[in-house]
C-alpha cells in the first residue's frame, strides 16, 4: 500500500493544508486589526467553508473529466496567491474575496486528494489508505494553527502569510512531482457534470447524521468547560486529537476487513458514549474521557465512509461521490454548529450535547435497515 505516489501525495496534501491550517487562528485578528469587527469573524471563517461547499460539485467533475492531479495543482497554486494577496486586503470586502478565493481551492485540494488516495491505493485496503491520508491532514491541523498565531503575534501578520505561503509553494513542488494515477475508463456519458450523485447518497446521509456532533462539540464545548470550571479547554483537543490520529489507520484497516457497516456501528456508540460523557461531565478528566471517545467515533467513522462513497462509485464517477461525501462533512459540520446555538436557547450547555446524540441515533437506523435489505 505504501507506494511512492501515495507517501509523495500524503506529503504534498500535509504542506498544503498546513498553509491553510496555520491562518485559521490568524483569520480573526487580522480582521480586527484592519478595522473589522467581532460580529464579522463567522462572516470571514464561514466564507471560505461556503465557497468549498458550493465548488464541490464543479471540483468533482474536473477531477473526473481531467484527472486528479491537475485539480491538485490549481488547488494548491490558489493557496500560494491567496497568501501572496493577504497583505493587500486590507478592508472587509477585499478579505472576503480572498477568502472565497481560497475556498475554492480548498474544494479542489480535498476532493483531488481523497479521490487520488483511492486511485492509489489497492481496494482491499483503501480504508487503511484513507486513513494514512486522514493523519497527514491531522497533523497539520494539530500543528499549524499554533505556529501561525505564534508567527502572528510575536512577528506580523504579513510574516505568517509569507511563512504560510512558502509551505504552499513547497505543496506545489510536492504535487508537481505526483503521478497522474491510472483510473478505470469510464462508459459513455459516465463523466457528465451533475449536482448530486446519486451513487454518495447513502454514505452522505450517514455522514450528515455522524459529524453535527462534531460542529456541536467545537462550538460549545470550551464555553461549557469555562462556564462549569473544568479547567483549560483547550486541553480537550489533546485526548480527542491523539486519538484521531491512532484510531485512523488502525479503523481503516478493520473496516477493509470486516465491511464498512459493521465497522461504524461501534463508530456510533463511541460517538454517543462521548456526548454523554461530556454532557455529564462535573472534572475535568471526564471531560478527557468525552475528548477521547468523541476521537475514536471520528477516526473510525471519517475513513470507513470514504472508502464506502468510493466502493458504490461506478468508473468516472469516483471524484463525483468524493465531492459530495467531503460537501456532506462540511454541511453536517457546519450545520450542527449553527442548530446548536438554537438548541442551547432552550436546552442549555448540558442539554445541547444530549440532544447532539440523538444524531447518530438516526444513522444507526439507516445502518440497520440497510443490513437488513442487503440480505
Amino acid at each position: 500500500m505504501f507506494t511512492r505516489g501515495l507517501l509523495l501525495l500524503c506529503t504534498a496534501v500535509f504542506f498544503q493544508m498546513f498553509s491553510f491550517q496555520m491562518l485559521l487562528p490568524v483569520m480573526p485578528l487580522y480582521l480586527l486589526d484592519i478595522g473589522g469587527s467581532e460580529g464579522q469573524v463567522g462572516l470571514i471563517l464561514g466564507v471560505t467553508a461556503g465557497t468549498a461547499l458550493l465548488f464541490r460539485p464543479l471540483t468533482g467533475w474536473v477531477a473526473d473529466r481531467y484527472g486528479r492531479k491537475p485539480l491538485l495543482v490549481a488547488g494548491n497554486a490558489d493557496f500560494a496567491l491567496s497568501m501572496a494577496l493577504y497583505p493587500f486586503a486590507r478592508a472587509v470586502a477585499p478579505l472576503l474575496g480572498v477568502r472565497s478565493l481560497q475556498g475554492a481551492g480548498l474544494s479542489a485540494v480535498s476532493t483531488a486528494g481523497s479521490t487520488m488516495v483511492a486511485d492509489l491505493a489497492p481496494p482491499q485496503r483503501r480504508a487503511e489508505a484513507m486513513g494514512v491520508y486522514g493523519v497527514a491532514v491531522n497533523v497539520s491541523s494539530a500543528i499549524g494553527p499554533l505556529l501561525g498565531a505564534t508567527i502572528a503575534i510575536g512577528a506580523s501578520f504579513n510574516a505568517a502569510f509569507l511563512v504560510a505561503g512558502v509551505f504552499a509553494i513547497i505543496g506545489l513542488a510536492l504535487t508537481s512531482r505526483l503521478p497522474e494515477p491510472q483510473r478505470p475508463a469510464a462508459p459513455e456519458g459516465g463523466t457528465r457534470f451533475t449536482l448530486i450523485s446519486r451513487d454518495a447518497l447513502f454514505p452522505a446521509s450517514i455522514a450528515l447524521c455522524l459529524f453535527p456532533p462534531i460542529g456541536v462539540v467545537l462550538s460549545y464545548v470550551a464555553v461549557f468547560a469555562d462556564a462549569e470550571g473544568l479547567g483549560n479547554p483547550g486541553l480537550f483537543f489533546l485526548p480527542y486529537s491523539l486519538t484521531l490520529i491512532v484510531v485512523r489507520v488502525l479503523a481503516g484497516r478493520l473496516s477493509d476487513r470486516y465491511g464498512r457497516l459493521t465497522v461504524l456501528l461501534p463508530a456510533i456508540v463511541a460517538f454517543v458514549a462521548a456526548l454523554l460523557v461530556i454532557a455529564s461531565a462535573n472534572h475535568v478528566l471526564v471531560l478527557l474521557l468525552g475528548a477521547l471517545l468523541l476521537g475514536l467515533g471520528f477516526g473510525i467513522s471519517h475513513p470507513t465512509i470514504l472508502a464506502m462513497a468510493v466502493d458504490r462509485a461506478p468508473p468516472g464517477r469516483q471524484g463525483a461521490s468524493m465531492s459530495m461525501l467531503i460537501g456532506a462533512f462540511d454541511l453536517g459540520i457546519g450545520g450542527g454548529s449553527a442548530l446548536a446555538g438554537l438548541a442551547v436557547a432552550f436546552a442549555g450547555l448540558r442539554g445541547v450535547f444530549v440532544l447532539a446524540a440523538i444524531a447518530p441515533l438516526i444513522a444507526a437506523l439507516l445502518i440497520t435497515v440497510a443490513r437488513r435489505g442487503s440480505r
